[in-house]
């Protein structure tokens, strides 16, 4: 009776405007961060509008930065959820299924960070004391532009963690992929890694939203409001730009004691043998052969002869039929024209045979001499998992392992010594996915490589955008260690990429329809062979971030634990405050 006459019934069939409210902030709120998902998946490969990074995440931070943590954080799952399935939809061409898993599993990450954008907003932009003793200057919140910048910074540097968070398993697709061919920009790759771009668009995102929201105004003074962090960001942008054009103009002039030799790249455009019989295996190698012999005999000739990652199905070193073709063929090849090989294949551990179990098995690229000798082999150290191996196999069920198992657990390997393919030469070896982990190129680099030399197939992948996703995120790692990369794939990607990230050769050339120059074309996919000059420093220096590593991470690290003392030490002054003043209330009415 009492709940009635309090709320009558017309006024509860009318509806409430409140809820109404919330209803349509919610909507509004969702469609924002879907928006969002969407125009940082349209700034990547295979659509590549880069310049949407610069304000792509603006509706999401504006969804989030004013609502309580758990509830932000459930609007970045959302965020997660879309553009995972989004930005990797090209993993449908192994099973229509992983896509929607891959949103999830990429969500996890975003809740984080979102989640901490709202915790941090609530006490950097209005701190603990003011909120508990209900103070609050009515301008303050979204004009206080020390404090809109400082969190902006804190923002910016939680993305980065949470980047750099998911970097052992699967480093694809970063904030900063969107630049990848904004060269300028990302020469600042050198010392921050990746994550100093993804930091710059973070910040530049989240000055402009504080701008959106702000006064433009002052009534009282007449004047427009400037804004300081957006300024101070783009001004940033700008510098880094600028700083970029120099270092590129400075390192194509540069002296340097160089070596120069002719690489032969065979991409055969094999499809996905995995599991190849005799006869397919044998198809393959007959297919790079030919390809291999072509270019031997043309002028000028190769030095070295590359072919990509597990050219041929079957390993090079056992006794069936086409590993024994494989050897002849290589090593006929080899000797006839004085020039060695080098190519990926699977390899087997050496173990005696009083040794009671299988050998372990590789992922490898092997240098074959004119000799016939295996001169120098490399094993893949940062395996593809689910791929390769399975994560924590041992403690799955039997039928989930049933799902994703590829019935093989690769050993990685242990060793990233360049391998010297030629006099002067020296080779730091990727084998594909390994070509999107910084720490792979870096200690090659570290070592003594003076060339970063990328074996991949992406033939699993015949028609979906992964190939130039993977050119787009392997490109910095030319960048961050100042080496030239050479790349040879199966179906595409073969090219020359230098020192600034610029890809100068490629097998395929096609002319601009606007210029009417020729230029490379590395995405295009078919089945070539060609030679490349390439042009490499005996001994190059070496970058900030080769000698230091992710130093920028250790920065970012900084700013959020300095960012969660400040607001502990806030909250507990403010805790003061208000004992203080609720003491002194007590007094007066006694």
């Amino acid at each position: 009776m009492r709940f009635n006459k309090i709320f009558p019934k017309k006024n509860i069939d009318s509806g409430n405007l409140a809820f109404l409210i919330s209803k349509r902030g919610f909507l509004i709120r969702i469609s924002a961060v879907t928006i969002s998902a969407l125009l940082v998946s349209l700034s990547i490969p295979p659509v590549g509008l880069g310049f949407l990074a610069f304000f792509a995440l603006v509706p999401l931070f504006l969804a989030i930065y004013d609502r309580r943590p758990v509830v932000a954080a459930g609007y970045t799952f959302v965020y997660g959820c879309v553009w995972g399935v989004t930005a990797f939809f090209w993993l449908r061409e192994i099973d229509p299924a992983i896509p929607w898993l891959m949103g999830p599993a990429q969500a996890f990450f975003k809740m984080i960070w979102g989640g901490v954008v709202a915790f941090m907003s609530h006490h950097i932009l209005g701190n603990s004391a003011k909120h508990l003793l209900g103070v609050r200057r009515s301008n303050g919140f979204e004009t206080d532009y020390f404090r809109q910048f400082l969190l902006a910074v804190i923002v910016a540097a939680t993305w980065c963690l949470i980047e750099w968070s998911r970097s052992w398993v699967l480093p694809w697709n970063y904030l900063s992929t969107a630049m990848w061919n904004t060269l300028p920009l990302i020469q600042i790759c050198r010392y921050s890694g990746t994550y100093g771009i993804s930091f710059l668009l973070i910040l530049f995102n989240v000055c402009l939203a504080f701008y959106i929201v702000s006064p433009k105004f002052n009534h009282d003074t007449k004047k427009i409001i400037r804004p300081w962090p957006l300024i101070t960001t783009l001004l940033l942008v700008i510098l880094m730009f600028l700083e970029g054009i120099f270092f590129i103009i400075h390192q194509n002039r540069r002296k340097m004691k160089t070596t120069t030799f002719m690489a032969g790249l065979v991409q055969g455009d094999i499809s996905q043998r995995r599991t190849a019989n005799n006869f397919e295996a044998l198809e393959a190698l007959k297919i790079y052969l030919e390809l291999s012999q072509q270019i031997l005999n043309s002028s000028p000739m190769p030095h070295i002869v590359i072919w990509p990652e597990t050219a041929v199905p079957y390993p090079y070193r056992a006794y069936y039929q086409a590993s024994r073709e494989f050897q002849r063929g290589i090593q006929y090849l080899s000797r006839k024209y004085d020039t060695p090989f080098l190519f990926g294949t699977i390899d087997f551990e050496d173990i005696s045979n009083e040794i009671e179990r299988d050998p372990k098995t590789y992922n490898s690229a092997f240098l074959v001499e004119p000799s016939g000798n295996i001169d120098a082999r490399y094993h893949k150290v940062q395996r593809v998992p689910w791929g390769e191996y399975i994560p924590g196999r041992k403690y799955l069920p039997q039928w989930i392992i049933k799902i994703i198992d590829m019935d093989r657990d690769l050993t990685p390997g242990t060793s990233l010594d360049p391998i010297p393919i030629l006099k002067g030469v020296r080779a730091g070896v990727n084998i594909c996915f390994e070509s999107v982990f910084p720490y792979v190129s870096r200690g090659e680099a570290r070592r003594g490589a003076n060339l970063l030399v990328v074996l991949s197939n992406d033939a699993w992948y015949p028609t979906s955008s992964e190939p130039a996703q993977h050119l787009a995120n392997a490109v910095f790692r030319s960048i961050e260690t100042g080496l030239p990369q050479l790349r040879c794939g199966n179906n595409s990607t073969s090219c020359l990429i230098t020192p600034t990230g610029y890809i100068s050769k490629c097998l395929f050339m096609e002319p601009d329809e606007k210029t009417g120059l020729v230029l490379p074309a590395p995405v295009k996919r078919g089945r070539t062979a060609g030679i490349i000059p390439v042009q490499v420093e005996e001994r190059p220096r070496k970058t900030f971030f080769v000698r230091n590593g992710n130093v920028f991470i250790l920065f970012c690290w900084l700013v959020v634990i300095s960012s969660f003392v400040y607001i502990f030490f806030s909250w507990r002054d403010g805790q003061k405050k208000y004992l203080e003043m609720f003491n002194s209330e007590s007094g007066v009415h006694k």
